[in-house]
């Protein structure tokens, strides 16, 4: 028993770093990104140990600069406001109408 509490430690870290999150409750949450003016073209997950990093890429079809932003801020304001969205960037490229948000996901 003794012999165990001491490389209890070390079991206890090798199985944290091991655990994969729940990717389940983040996919869900990207629900948001369906939306009638706003394509996605890639999505790019990187399991970071306790937490998951997202990267979105995609594209917005708007006639006017009024309705890109609009429609831009609506998505990444829904983002954000999903449960377990930890930090949140974001770039809209006016020209092109090409977006990219990145965040964590933590549970």
């Amino acid at each position: 028993n003794r012999e165990l509490q001491e490389v209890l430690p070390y079991i206890n870290y090798l199985n944290g770093e091991s655990s994969t999150p729940d990717i389940q409750k983040p996919l869900a949450a990207l629900s948001a990104l369906n939306r009638d003016k706003v394509r996605v073209k890639e999505i790019e997950i990187k399991n970071m140990g306790q937490e998951l990093a997202f990267q979105i890429k995609g594209h917005i079809t708007a006639n006017t600069y009024s309705d890109l932003q609009s429609c831009f801020r609506k998505l990444a304001d829904d983002l954000k406001s999903a449960k377990g969205v930890q930090g949140l960037s974001e770039k809209l490229d006016l020209t092109s109408k090409d977006f990219s948000i990145e965040m964590t996901w933590k549970q």
